[in-house]
């Protein structure tokens, strides 16, 4: 007698891998899946959400705005794009309004050699205008106050001296033997200051005044006008200032304004955070 097979099938191993099986990622494109998933992460049914398709609130970068009743949210395709458009933002927000940003982070991208070399010019035109006055007006005064070497008269102006006043050969060698201020003081003259002195001094003072070109501005403009004037002059890395700004405060910080946090959808990695 032979004994029948059984035709019974057993579904424990079907089931068991629907069961298991996790979703599959879906297309940032594909509005009603995304929805889905959104839904999903929110514990909410799809239809009590409305999804509409448009930009990052800073206007960089694609993005669905998703409602739930009074409750907005805003959904990025993946961290990467979300990390882009902060940087983006911020980039933007550097190069309009960089103001609005701590001054020394500011200033530590701003590049200070060319704001120097920007400003020398018109700085050493005005320091070498108001030493060439001064230089002009007190000659000795103005050698002792700068610490410049004072020159003692030439022969041609100790001769003629000596000539108006019947001085004697003596007399000159005694004068001679003076230090030149007092013989300057002695002939009744005063020494006259070289263009060359002077142009080095001006070009040193304009350097100094140009150690730090931000203070300088500052002294001419009211602090805002003179950041951005910095900027206008010097040139700024906006590029380098967002990178910095997002790695060291995080993109969050940038792009979400509700409370700082956002979420990481599974299994698409979608970056959602709330909005309102």
């Amino acid at each position: 007698m032979k004994t029948r097979k059984s035709t019974k099938k057993t579904t424990r191993t079907s089931t068991k891998s629907r069961a298991s099986r996790a979703p599959a990622k879906v297309s940032f494109e594909n509005e009603d899946k995304v929805l889905r998933e959104v839904a999903r992460h929110l514990g909410e049914a799809p239809g009590d959400l409305s999804i509409r398709r448009g930009s990052a609130p800073n206007g960089h970068g694609d993005a669905y705005e998703v409602t739930s009743g009074r409750q907005e949210y805003i959904v990025m395709q993946n961290e990467d794009t979300f990390e882009q458009a902060a940087l983006a933002g911020v980039r933007a927000d550097i190069e309009s309004e960089p103001e609005n940003f701590d001054q020394n982070f500011i200033q530590g991208h701003i590049d200070l050699a060319h704001l120097r070399s920007e400003l020398h010019g018109d700085v050493f035109d005005m320091r070498y205008e108001d030493l060439t006055d001064e230089a002009e007006k007190r000659p000795m005064l103005f050698l002792k106050n700068n610490n410049l070497d004072i020159d003692p008269p030439s022969d041609k102006q100790v001769q003629e001296w000596a000539e108006a006043f019947d001085k004697t050969q003596g007399d000159i060698v005694a004068l001679r033997s003076e230090d030149p201020e007092s013989q300057w003081i002695v002939i009744g003259e005063e020494p006259t200051v070289k263009d060359s002195v002077i142009d080095e001094l001006a070009d040193i003072q304009a350097n100094d005044q140009l150690r730090d070109p931000i203070s300088y501005l500052s002294d001419i403009y009211n602090k805002e006008e003179a950041l951005k004037k910095a900027i206008e002059i010097g040139g700024i890395d906006a590029k380098g200032a967002a990178e910095e700004a997002v790695r060291v405060d995080g993109a969050a910080h940038f792009m979400c304004g509700y409370d700082g946090n956002y979420d990481v959808t599974k299994p698409s990695g979608f970056v959602i955070w709330r909005q309102n």
